[in-house]
């Protein structure tokens, strides 16, 4: 299976967990502390600035950033965590501080394909060697996962766990009201409410300017895609996906041809948002917000998050968006096929770091807190007590936690892969058994 993964979006657990969220196991390895050599040591412990870059949200300054503090005061660390909120930003300035020579400590490497060119050109520290100091980052993802950043029989990265499904479609329930319609529930529905959102004046202003369906790209159509049997990743009619055992290209089954032909109904009708094979970045988004459609195909948290709620109960105090669950089809009901063989993020350390043994003791030590029970909680929910407190073994957020402000801090964090079991996921965050449904069978 050959479908990329997302990065460091999405399934953050952190200010979307319900009310009783299942706290990290407590038999978890939990290497907590810096190193039993530094431990040890009747000396000072020398706290070390560990350089760090990755993809991922902007951060806040160190002074408010409170991951950065408690993991600097276990660790003794001083983190330098730099973020790309661009991708290709990120790959080229990446690219640029390899071949001068200004190795970060630690960063994530785009995907396989580049793994394995650092390999051959010797810039990436083999971990075989260090598998047994890393076995609580090894018991945490489980050993198979390593397979993923393995070549000739050796480690070169940390992997993380594949991202789970975040986009669905989101319709306006206040429109359905208006024009008296349900929410659709087959691909027939689908289109006649499509239709009605462009052609009824759902939002009552009296003039024919509104869109019944609006998102980025052929991706608009992926649930489309699902409901005729053509899975098709992120709306890439060339997805290759395990079918029957074997492995198949969607573009070429005969389901493909008709999930096309439905597409090309539905953009006929001319109810679909002109621009969507140019909207770039959140267009799709804004447009949404705006009122100048009903329907997106869109991750949960750009809807959910509290700083898009209050946008939207601005511009529209009255706008209700709800989640749509994937149409039914002649080919059932499917949404966004999802790489269960894929990682979210691969998490290297130059081989120049393997000649400052402390340094490279540290990066290890934070490779394991991350994984442990303590720090793997706090990249996830935050400071007990403060944004959460655990009772009878769950997680239950505070106040603090549900004003969601711990979304911008979380995700670049779990740099070990650092989020929670499937099984703990499904009970913290309940979107996840809305995108698990709809991906049974892919």
């Amino acid at each position: 299976m050959l479908l990329a993964a997302l990065l460091l979006t999405g399934s953050a657990a952190t200010g979307c967990s319900s009310k009783n969220a299942a706290a990290p196991n407590k038999e978890a390895p939990a290497s907590n502390a810096p190193s039993a050599t530094a431990a040890a040591s009747t000396e000072p412990v020398k706290t070390i600035k560990l350089d760090v870059i990755e993809s991922g949200s902007n951060l806040p300054t160190p002074d408010k950033d409170f991951v950065k503090q408690e993991i600097d005061k276990a660790l003794h660390t001083d983190l330098n965590l730099t973020v790309y909120s661009s991708w290709d930003d990120y790959k080229n300035q990446l690219n640029v501080r390899l071949a001068s020579g200004n190795f970060p400590d630690l960063f994530q490497v785009p995907d396989r394909p580049t793994l394995k060119q650092y390999v051959q050109q010797g810039l990436l520290l083999d971990l075989t060697p260090y598998m047994d100091q890393l076995k609580p980052v090894k018991d945490f993802i489980g050993a198979e996962s390593l397979t993923k950043t393995t070549l000739d029989n050796k480690v070169f990265a940390i992997p993380k766990a594949p991202t789970l499904p975040q986009n669905t479609y989101w319709i306006r329930k206040d429109w359905l009201d208006k024009l008296g319609l349900q929410p659709p529930t087959t691909t027939d529905e689908f289109l006649n409410v499509v239709k009605a959102f462009a052609e009824q004046d759902p939002d009552g202003n009296g003039k024919k300017d509104t869109y019944g369906l609006t998102g980025s790209k052929l991706a608009t159509f992926t649930p489309i895609f699902g409901a005729f049997g053509a899975p098709a990743y992120f709306g890439d009619p060339n997805t290759f996906y395990v079918k029957d055992g074997k492995v198949a290209n969607t573009l070429y089954q005969p389901a493909m041809k008709d999930a096309l032909g439905f597409i090309k109904k539905i953009v006929d009708t001319g109810a679909v948002d002109p621009e969507i094979m140019a909207n770039t970045g959140m267009q799709h988004q804004e447009k949404a917000i705006k009122g100048q459609a009903g329907i997106i195909w869109i991750d949960w948290a750009n809807m959910s998050k509290n700083q898009f709620v209050e946008q939207i109960k601005k511009v529209n105090p009255n706008a209700n968006w709800i989640q749509l669950a994937p149409p039914k089809g002649p080919g059932g009901q499917f949404d966004s096929p999802k790489d269960v063989g894929g990682t979210s993020g691969m998490y290297a350390i130059p081989k120049a770091l393997e000649k400052d043994k402390e340094r490279l003791q540290r990066v290890l030590d934070l490779l394991n807190y991350v994984s442990g029970k303590e720090g793997s909680t706090l990249v996830q929910f935050g400071i007990n007590g403060k944004h959460y407190n655990e009772e009878n073994g769950k997680i239950v957020p505070t106040e603090l936690m549900e004003r969601g402000r711990l979304y911008i801090l979380v995700p670049v964090y779990r740099t070990a892969g650092a989020a929670l079991p499937a099984n703990q996921i499904q009970a913290a965050i309940p979107i996840y058994r809305i995108c698990q449904r709809s991906a049974e069978g892919r």
